[in-house]
Order: C-alpha cells, then sequence, then structure tokens
C-alpha cells in the first residue's frame, strides 16, 4: 500500500547513500541539490535552463506524438573526472522502451557550452561518490553516462507524455530525474513502483532543481501525462535526465 507523503519529507540532507541503499530512491528539493551543486556551479542557472528552448523535436515516437523535443550526449566519468566522449545513437532495448526500443536513435546533440558548462558538469558527478559507496567498491569504477534535455510541449486541449512508455526502467544502474522548468502545465506526477507493481513513492515537482535519483535495478518510474492549464497558451515541462551504467 502506498504511504501518502509529502515532498519535504523524503530524505535530502542526510546520507545519500544510505538512503539509496535502504529505499532503492532519494528525493532532494531545491534546498539540498542547491547545496550539493554550490553556489558557484549556481550563477550559470538561468543560461543553463534557458537552453531547452533550442530543443529539437524527438523523430523517433512511433505513437506519432509531436509533443517531445530533446537533445543528447554521452559521457565517460573514472576516478571523479569526466569527459564527453563522441556521439552515438541512443538505444535501449525493447524489454525496456516497448514504444520507441530496439532501434538506433541518432538524436540532436547536446550543444558544446552546454556540454562544457561547469553547471552540466557539476550535475553530472553530484552523485557518482553515492552511486560508488552504494557498490562497495574499495576502487572507484568507471560509469558511462547518457545525458537527455527533454522538453515536453502541449498546446489547446492536446496533451503531452513524459514517459510515453509508460512505467519502466532504462536498462541501466541509476537514473537521476531533476526538474529544469514547468510552465503552465497541469499534471507530471511521478511514480515509483517495485518489482511487484506497488507504488512506493509519488512526487509532483514543481520548482527548478527539484530531483528524483532511482535504483534502476530495483525500482521503475512513470510521469503521468501533462496538460495546458490555459489552452490558449503553449506549456512546458523541461527536465534534464542522466543515466548512469558501471562500463
Amino acid at each position: 500500500m502506498l504511504t501518502q507523503r509529502r515532498p519535504t519529507e523524503f530524505p535530502d540532507n542526510g546520507n545519500l547513500a544510505a538512503n539509496l541503499a535502504a529505499d532503492g530512491f532519494v528525493y532532494l528539493g531545491p534546498d539540498a541539490m542547491q547545496q550539493r551543486l554550490g553556489t558557484s556551479a549556481l550563477s550559470g542557472w538561468p543560461r543553463f535552463a534557458s537552453t531547452w528552448s533550442t530543443l529539437e523535436k524527438d523523430a523517433y515516437m512511433r505513437d506519432g506524438g509531436e509533443y517531445r523535443r530533446r537533445r543528447h550526449a554521452v559521457f565517460r566519468s573514472f576516478d571523479g573526472g569526466i569527459e564527453r566522449q563522441p556521439d552515438r545513437p541512443h538505444y535501449q532495448a525493447k524489454a525496456f522502451n516497448h514504444l520507441n526500443g530496439g532501434i538506433d536513435r541518432p538524436f540532436a546533440s547536446v550543444t558544446s557550452d552546454v556540454a562544457s558548462d561547469p553547471l552540466t558538469l557539476k550535475i553530472l558527478t553530484a552523485f557518482l561518490p553515492a552511486f560508488e559507496e552504494c557498490r562497495g567498491d574499495l576502487a572507484a569504477s568507471a560509469w558511462a553516462i547518457e545525458l537527455h534535455q527533454f522538453r515536453i510541449e502541449v498546446t489547446g486541449q492536446d496533451y503531452g507524455l513524459p514517459t510515453p512508455e509508460g512505467m519502466h526502467r532504462d536498462g541501466v544502474d541509476w537514473v537521476v530525474m531533476m526538474l529544469v522548468s514547468r510552465e503552465n502545465v497541469a499534471g507530471g506526477l511521478t511514480t515509483i513502483v517495485d518489482d511487484t507493481g506497488s507504488a512506493v513513492a509519488q512526487l509532483q515537482m514543481r520548482q527548478p532543481m527539484e530531483t528524483i535519483v532511482v535504483d534502476d535495478h530495483r525500482l521503475q518510474h512513470g510521469v503521468s501525462p501533462i496538460t495546458a492549464v490555459d489552452p490558449a497558451f503553449v506549456g512546458f515541462r523541461d527536465i534534464l535526465v542522466a543515466t548512469y551504467s558501471v562500463s
């Protein structure tokens, strides 16, 4: 049975690795994320967030939807460092994405200024120590990281699907989901379920920098549709998703 909890009651500033090990997920509110990222990195947030307005249409939506825009990049991290890797198509097996999986999807590339932005690099490396601690390794691991910039747009009476594949795993080790912005939209409830299909948490991210981290081996996640609050204007939900796999 799902226990209803307010977002502020999810663990944020405690022992991140311990919370991840115990629950398989963790929620961090804006204040906790600001503390984790540091004030110097956050000075560039307005510029960073504005880049979501330059995303390109996702041309691989088998449901025919035209509501999703995105960019994609690949990184490798080892021993605290991080480097961008050459672009390659994004691939998910159909077992993890029954809608759009099973094919290579060469999305538009994250721009070089975003990929090298100190804030981007800080976000991508912020959780690696906790992931290492959860693994219990004495030596640092090499991590393959995929960065996705998503915008889901809605107009009029239409709706957009943040996760058109439904409740799912991504086929990785860890998933980080950070809200960048949401304007003129209702919906977008994130639900996390265990292997039995029972919901263990539900959370509506409303403020920039709200972040959810999920153990992809233990839990599935999905986000409910969004609609425009005022159908006369475009609504959108911008989110950064980063996935982590030991390489």
